[in-house]
């Protein structure tokens, strides 16, 4: 670190006030989120680093990301991390006090040019024994640069600093962003962290930003670089770097071997342990020390992983694969492609999808996603508004004058229709400020008014400059509105530069269901749609699968393939589970001699492993503590995709206690975190606001049923109703109608026990009010429930005691019985309705709507 002012040439007068505990030396750093200080405590005059976070407009953020940082470096006990003394807090500012070892960083080191070799294999070796020790305590730094070593040249002593951007969790999934919020320095960041790849990010990508760091090191510069931050992701991703010792024919072949092992675009390519980096590089240093030259040797002798990781890449769907990306190659050359993929649940298909992800970041595409739910099927549009939200999330992230760009274009494609748009997406209002309110319409007119709207919203994001793909999940739960919006998007062919990709469970549609029709339909009129239907996998891929994750020959693997292939069918998420419970239950070892894992197929068959996927998940459930497991079978009741403030209602604990039972299940990778990174994960003082934006998902559907299952049968009405009840009393007005389809259908699960008739009338009003909003929606067949529902706990006598209620109750639902096309139930509530109707004008209303029904 060089300094930038010394106390000996001027006062040095920081911007904060440490009290009379230390005495500034001088000012080392500076950026807009930090200042580092040299200091010495006033009680004994020892060096300490001061990293001093002042208060700001992410004030709140900076001190929950400085503190989580003090945390996780006194997780650590290794010579090679800074030591953490203690994190203090002050009027205006938060501050880690931080060992000094009177070094200076390894980017300045090397801002002249590349180290001498010997140095360059000496440092290494220190900063990958330094990883073996942060990975052993299952912390993942996530930023590993030049940046954040120091290194004192005189006496060799090297540090890991900046903690800021590292998790606590084994894997962390990292979402689609622009690259300028990434987590990490861009010029050193591993594919899988881009979040631009079909893979998880787990303690080997620190391995890739030490490769780079190594290139570094001994070249000069990192192994890519470019102005645009979106290229530089591109050639983390698809292009590999010139081999060092082909840029410099001085640098050893051994050493560049190593540095390009670590470069490697897929982690299990990569070394998979510390040790095994710094067994390499101590080997190179002791052959350069003593001869001068380096001899050839096998890399990654003593390499041994830290825990049983299973390959991420795609197995027996290769065709597939190639399909999916040749339709988007058509989409980026200004093509339209709808792709539906069917098959059971586990089988991939997201997985699949995912494979895009590299083909969009060359083409500056963007990827949206919504997942349809079999507990949100009455809130109409859910997952297409949840792949939209995350759209404009990305808009926002966007500089200034792209947001300019954006802000134009959508102006013009909603046009007087904004605020309809805003209401659904509120954070569009960032971007296109305040919306003039609209006028209510008919119900048709309401209807062709939304796909309008969201058609023009659509079509600003289909260009050649950045193609879309929308991927829409478990169709087989598609409400009627979505669905009708749905058809109406994939009629209009004028929308080019689009990929629309549906999955769905083919064992839980027949053909009777609303999605084969409609899909029939739409291929009777002529549109065409590709239909990819994956199968389990085949004996030989599962054989490959192993011989890849035990690093054995597929003739060593082949007894327990055929067991693993009869317990599991061939699914992969099933296989994936299997495995990681012989891991779980010591059935798997490592030989460090042989390289491999090993395990006894005999002991594996005596253990009596269940044959059912969701028991499996059922039993890793169950592991978890009894506040974990009641959090997450809560959660469970929400959907698959719930946000923390909801959940700390229906958890009835502080914001801090709701985060807290939630790390295990995060931890075990049984939920992950949506869109950000998970560095709440170790965050306390949460606001309304921050926990708003934390939202997370089950990891698979599978997950979600197992966490559900936990809730014995006879007890879920009462906690669905519970859970009504609380939805109903913490949910602010202002976001009430947001709320008001989750709270009704959560009470209607628990109407069974819904028995006092002030509570039977609370649920008819809420009915009905749902059942407007949905009907302004289009969601015809959604109101009808609602109101179906009302009807049958609406209490006895109310035409008599309170007749109001009741013919609100039948006019609506013989007007929305209409719409729906539900007759026969429009003709039985409209003879109710007129039976007991006493004004004429109530009967007017219901005969008016009859005979519009009969006019046609």
């Amino acid at each position: 670190m060089k300094p930038t002012k010394a106390s000996a040439d001027l006062k040095l007068v920081p911007d904060f006030d440490t009290g009379p505990a230390y005495r500034i030396t001088e000012e080392i750093n500076a950026s807009a989120n930090a200042k580092i200080y040299r200091a010495v405590r006033s009680d004994g005059g020892q060096a300490v680093i001061l990293k001093v976070h002042p208060e700001g407009p992410a004030g709140r953020e900076i001190f929950k990301r400085s503190k989580k940082e003090a945390e996780i470096i006194q997780t650590i006990r290794s010579a090679r991390v800074i030591r953490c003394f203690g994190f203090e807090q002050f009027a205006n500012s938060a501050m880690l006090v931080l060992e000094d070892i009177g070094g200076q960083s390894l980017k300045d080191l090397i801002k002249d040019g590349p180290l001498e070799l010997d140095r360059t294999l000496l440092y290494g070796s220190q900063v990958a024994e330094g990883l073996n020790e942060i990975h052993s305590v299952d912390i993942i730094h996530k930023d590993i640069s030049p940046d954040n070593i120091v290194i004192n040249e005189s006496s060799h002593e090297l540090r890991i600093i900046d903690f800021g951007h590292a998790t606590m969790l084994s894997r962390e999934h990292q979402s689609l962003v622009n690259p300028g919020i990434l987590a990490g320095t861009l010029a050193y960041m591993s594919p899988e962290q881009t979040g631009r790849m079909n893979r998880t990010i787990d303690y080997r990508s620190d391995y890739y930003a030490f490769g780079a760091t190594l290139y570094h090191m001994l070249v000069g510069r990192p192994p890519f670089a470019a102005d645009d931050p979106l290229d530089l992701v591109h050639m983390h991703i698809a292009r590999h770097a010139t081999p060092p010792c082909e840029v410099d024919p001085r640098i050893p072949r051994m050493v560049s071997d190593i540095v390009m092992k670590l470069l490697s675009k897929t982690a299990e390519d990569r070394y998979q342990s510390g040790w095994g980096i710094k067994a390499d590089l101590d080997e190179c240093l002791r052959q350069w020390n003593l001869n001068g030259v380096i001899e050839q040797f096998v890399l990654a002798r003593h390499d041994k992983p830290h825990q049983f990781q299973l390959p991420q890449k795609l197995y027996g769907r290769e065709t597939e694969i190639d399909i999916l990306l040749s339709k988007f190659d058509n989409v980026a050359q200004g093509g339209r492609e709808i792709v539906y993929i069917g098959g059971y649940s586990g089988i991939g298909k997201t997985s699949l999808v995912r494979e895009v992800y590299k083909l969009i970041t060359a083409s500056r595409g963007y990827f949206i996603s919504g997942k349809f739910s079999q507990f949100q099927r009455t809130t109409p549009f859910k997952a297409l508004l949840d792949a939209l939200r995350d759209l404009v999330k990305q808009l926002l992230t966007e500089n200034e004058e792209q947001l300019d760009y954006w802000r134009a274009r959508l102006q013009e494609a909603v046009g007087s229709n904004g605020q309809l748009i805003t209401n659904a997406l509120p954070d569009l209002e960032i971007i296109i400020g305040p919306q003039p309110a609209i006028p209510l319409l008919e119900p048709a007119e309401t209807q062709n008014r939304i796909n309008l709207v969201f058609r023009n919203f659509i079509s600003v994001f289909c260009q050649s400059r950045h193609p879309l793909v929308i991927f829409l999940d478990d169709l087989q739960w598609i409400d009627s509105a979505s669905l009708k919006l749905l058809n109406y998007l994939l009629n209009d062919e004028s929308l080019r530069h689009l990929m629309i990709v549906g999955s769905y469970r083919n064992n839980e549609v027949d053909q009777a269901h609303p999605l084969m029709i409609n899909l029939q339909r739409l291929k009777k009129a002529g549109i065409v749609i590709d239909t990819l239907m994956l199968k389990p996998l085949r004996l030989d891929h599962v054989n490959q699968l192993l011989s890849d994750a035990l690093h054995c020959q597929p003739t060593e693997v082949q007894t327990l393939t055929e067991l693993i292939v009869n317990k599991t069918d061939g699914n992969p998420f099933f296989i994936e589970e299997f495995l990681k419970s012989l891991y779980f239950e010591k059935l798997l070892s490592f030989n460090a001699g042989r390289g491999c894992w090993e395990w006894n197929v005999e002991q594996i068959r005596a253990q009596g492993i269940t044959d059912n996927v969701v028991d499996l998940m059922t039993g890793k459930l169950e592991r978890l503590s009894s506040d974990t497991r009641r959090i997450v079978s809560l959660a469970a009741c929400l959907g698959n995709r719930f946000d923390s403030l909801t959940l700390s209602a229906v958890y009835q604990e502080s914001l801090e206690k709701t985060i807290t039972a939630l790390r295990q299940a995060l931890q075990m990778g049984l939920i992950d975190s949506v869109g950000a990174s998970s560095d709440w994960l170790l965050g306390s003082g949460f606001s309304e606001q921050d926990a708003a934006r934390i939202e997370c998902r089950f990891s698979h559907d599978r997950v979600q049923q197992a966490a559900y299952g936990l809730i014995p049968d006879t007890e879920k009405p009462a906690v669905h109703k519970s859970i009504g009840e609380l939805l109903l009393a913490s949910t602010p007005q202002k976001t009430f109608d947001e709320k008001i389809f989750e709270i009704v259908t959560q009470l209607s699960c628990g109407m069974a026990l819904i028995v006092d008739g002030s509570e039977k009338k609370r649920l008819v009003e809420l009915a009905l009010r749902a059942a407007k909003i949905a009907k302004y929606s289009g969601a015809y067949d959604t109101a009808f429930n609602f109101l179906r529902s009302a009807i049958d706990v609406i209490p006895g006598g109310s035409w008599h005691t309170d007749y109001s209620l009741a013919i609100r109750l039948y006019a609506a639902a013989v007007e929305i019985a209409s719409l729906s096309g539900n007759f026969a139930e429009m003709d039985s509530w409209l003879e109710i309705g007129l039976e007991n109707a006493t004004g004429p004008l109530d009967k007017i209303k219901l005969y008016d709507t009859k005979i519009a029904v009969e006019s046609g």
